[in-house]
């Protein structure tokens, strides 16, 4: 999925299962609706998110967990203990479930490898996987700034 295609979606989650904002400061910027709850998630019917219904599935399943209080995704989190119980609920994988952790759980050494964007940067680049192993415990950090990359040489061709 593209940032833009994500960005769409998360803006009609938002519109659907958000709660309208009533501060100046979020309006004057264009923000309507903060972000939906957990709670408000996990009580989604699978046909009423604008995805494929699996993927819908495994989102409201994330949900639920986290509304139950099951899988926490909060500072202070155990990053492989989540990480573990993501890749074992029914569609998420392991790069969703790395993604989260890089990201929910600010893990600073996750090397998305299997990324298109980033493979297709460290092939552009020459750089194995050996090699990205000595980037080590920052890998994060890499795969952020070779997204960035790749999206500034989007931007000058």
């Amino acid at each position: 999925m593209s940032v833009a295609g994500a960005r769409t979606i998360l803006g009609r989650f938002a519109q659907a299962f958000g709660d309208p904002v009533s501060f100046d400061l979020a309006a004057a910027h264009g923000l309507t609706h903060a972000f939906a709850t957990a709670e408000a998630l996990a009580a989604a019917d699978d046909t009423s998110l604008s995805m494929p219904r699996a993927r819908a599935r495994a989102l409201i399943g994330v949900a639920r967990a986290m509304a139950e209080g099951t899988l926490r995704l909060d500072s202070g989190t155990d990053r492989e203990e989540a990480r573990a119980m993501l890749v074992a609920m029914p569609g998420i994988g392991p790069w969703t479930a790395d993604y989260i952790c890089m990201r929910a759980l600010a893990h600073p050494d996750v090397m998305l490898e299997t990324d298109l964007i980033i493979r297709r940067m460290l092939q552009r680049h020459g750089i194995d996987a050996a090699r990205t192993e000595t980037w080590k415990p920052w890998r994060s950090y890499a795969a952020m700034y070779l997204w960035r990359a790749s999206a500034d040489d989007e931007r000058t061709q």
